[in-house]
């Protein structure tokens, strides 16, 4: 029996790659997603913490201006990551978006693979049925002519 071969091969290929370059481009954009939160996360530490020593310690006025400016720049810093959070978080679907595409694409043609694969294998048992059924008929025509 010979081998399926499939004429969309190449494309079948192209679009696995595609997609697989889509994958990759989202799990970049999901890591990036994952530090900004545990950078907001471990900011969000640190202020707690260091909130807890401003208020134990009394050092006067000068102390608490120095803590007001490090809380403020600890609320910047939070608000900018929350900023480049969301656009982290619009790219990502955007990304998401293709990277279904790209999947769906290459699963159109799989499947198609598949049906054209199954189709194959079936007509090939056919044909072997019936050269089995043709090999069978000449046998018993000659053991018949054989015994006459």
């Amino acid at each position: 029996m010979r081998a399926f071969r499939f004429n969309l091969e190449k494309i079948l290929r192209l679009r696995k790659h595609t997609e697989k370059g889509w994958e990759i481009k989202l799990g970049e954009i999901v890591s990036k997603c994952n530090n900004v939160q545990r950078k907001i996360s471990s900011l969000e530490i640190e202020r707690t913490k260091n909130f807890k020593k401003f208020i134990l310690q009394k050092n006067g006025l000068a102390y608490l201006q120095l803590a007001e400016r490090y809380f403020s720049r600890i609320a910047v810093e939070k608000s900018s990551l929350h900023k480049e959070l969301i656009e982290l978080q619009q790219q990502k679907e955007e990304i998401q978006e293709e990277y279904l595409k790209a999947s769906r694409a290459a699963k159109v043609i799989e499947k198609l693979k598949e049906r054209k694969a199954e189709q194959y294998y079936r007509e090939q048992m056919q044909e072997e049925i019936k050269e089995l059924d043709d090999i069978n008929t000449q046998s018993a025509v000659r053991s018949r002519s054989v015994q006459v």
